[in-house]
């Protein structure tokens, strides 16, 4: 009976520690648990909002902005006309008073029109250029530039019925105005017109710029301070899930699958290397009895123990994995056969030492350890395990509570052939409990 033993209470989940322990499991504990999915749903919410309201807002703006720059360009285009018509009614009546000709009045009624024709298209340019309903469009010289229409017209009318005297006093008056420059003057207060819009329109573009940056800056801020810390969840949880696809369950050590796979690359990088490389193969000793005694959980308990104290022995470098019920696989780079027998002997009396009672009922936990080191014909981590179970195996038939190197277990092997055993009754295959 041991003495002073502690009670080793089950705890379901405890975390295991150790040199090659999954330590993701519990990354999802981590500081992020201020997040929640409604709000982050909200967020991704206001996020699209967002960026709606900015991409249509960014069309409408530059649509708006276009339609004001192509009004300018209207209005611009017309101011020129009409300055170029005002100049030309004069000239053609002042043709016409010197030497009558009805194609030139033809011409003077035609040119009148058109004249007509481009006032209101201009007007509603110039609506349409402003950015304000309320701006005043500055139309005192467009008055002279109507009189100046209507009295072409007169004029043409007149000189068409051969009324000289009429037609002279329209003409007359035509030339005045004329020489006050109406046109000129009017084209002056278009292109003041148009300047002062053109100010407008870039500040309305500068401030435009600003509202996307404030738009950026908010989207910055939305995804910082409640999108990324969702993202920064789920790339946790998914590092969780993967540690948890790599774990053994009950113990926190590497399951059979992934300790093979990093044992793969150990095994590459000794060959490559020309290293050294030991494996230790683990078997709980009288597990079965634990179970029929004190049920499945007291064997469990018992694994998860010894799992514990196994990843406390080893360096950081060794790799640690459960492959089965009770069984242990442990990997140690740059490790001989020799030197891994002097941890497996380490180990398997610090197993020895573990106060363990269930109940009232103390028991002495022990280990069987087969050791192998690579050979040149181990091409995997199942060829070096199985010449660590085949030391396992001597070492259970031996007695069990022991660990027996694959040196040892043939030159034991060469012994039982050299007394007479072709049954191979000392090396048979035992039940390892």
């Amino acid at each position: 009976m041991m003495v002073g033993l502690q009670k080793v209470k089950l705890q379901s989940g405890k975390a295991t520690t150790g040199a090659i322990m999954l330590v993701g499991a519990q990354s999802n504990n981590n500081g992020d648990e201020g997040v929640n999915p409604e709000k982050t749903t909200r967020a991704y919410l206001i996020l699209v909002i967002l960026l709606f309201s900015a991409i249509t807002g960014a069309g409408f703006l530059h649509h708006h902005i276009g339609q004001k720059q192509m009004a300018l360009m209207q209005v611009a285009q017309m101011a020129e006309q009409q300055m170029r018509i005002s100049q030309m009614m004069a000239l053609i009546v002042a043709q016409n008073q010197k030497e009558s000709d009805p194609a030139n009045v033809e011409r003077l009624r035609a040119i009148a029109a058109a004249a007509q024709q481009i006032e209101p298209r201009m007007l509603i340019a110039m609506h349409m250029a402003t950015w304000s309903p309320l701006a005043t469009l500055g139309l005192d010289n467009l008055q002279p530039v109507r009189q100046l229409t209507d009295k072409v017209f007169s004029y043409a009318a007149y000189a068409n019925v051969g009324e000289k005297a009429y037609a002279r006093g329209y003409a007359e008056e035509i030339a005045a105005l004329n020489k006050q420059g109406v046109g000129e003057a009017w084209h002056g207060d278009v292109s003041a017109f148009i300047q002062t819009r053109t100010v407008e329109t870039q500040r309305v573009i500068y401030m435009s710029y600003g509202l996307y940056a404030l738009m950026l800056v908010l989207l910055a801020w939305q995804a910082m301070s409640l999108v990324m810390p969702a993202l920064n969840q789920l790339s946790q949880m998914r590092a969780y899930l993967h540690n948890l696809a790599a774990a053994d369950a009950l113990t926190g050590l590497y399951n059979r699958s992934m300790l093979f796979k990093v044992v793969g690359m150990l095994i590459s990088s000794a060959r490559r290397h020309k290293q050294e490389l030991a494996v230790l193969s683990v078997n709980v000793d009288g597990v079965q009895k634990i179970n029929d005694k004190h049920g499945r959980g007291g064997g469990d308990l018992a694994i998860r123990v010894i799992a514990d104290t196994i990843s406390e022995q080893l360096r950081t470098s060794d790799v640690v994995g459960r492959v089965g019920g009770d069984e242990f696989a442990l990997f140690l780079p740059s490790t001989d056969e020799y030197r891994a027998s002097v941890v497996a002997e380490k180990i398997r009396i610090a197993v020895e030492a573990i106060p363990f009672s269930i109940g009232d009922s103390n028991i002495v936990l022990t280990i069987s350890i087969g050791v192998a080191d690579i050979q040149p014909h181990h091409k995997s981590p199942d060829d070096m395990l199985r010449a660590a179970e085949y030391a396992l195996r001597q070492a259970k038939l031996a007695g069990r509570n022991r660990a027996v190197t694959y040196t040892a277990a043939h030159l034991a092997a060469s012994a039982a052939v050299e007394k007479g055993a072709t049954g191979g009754d000392d090396v048979r295959t035992a039940a390892l409990d």
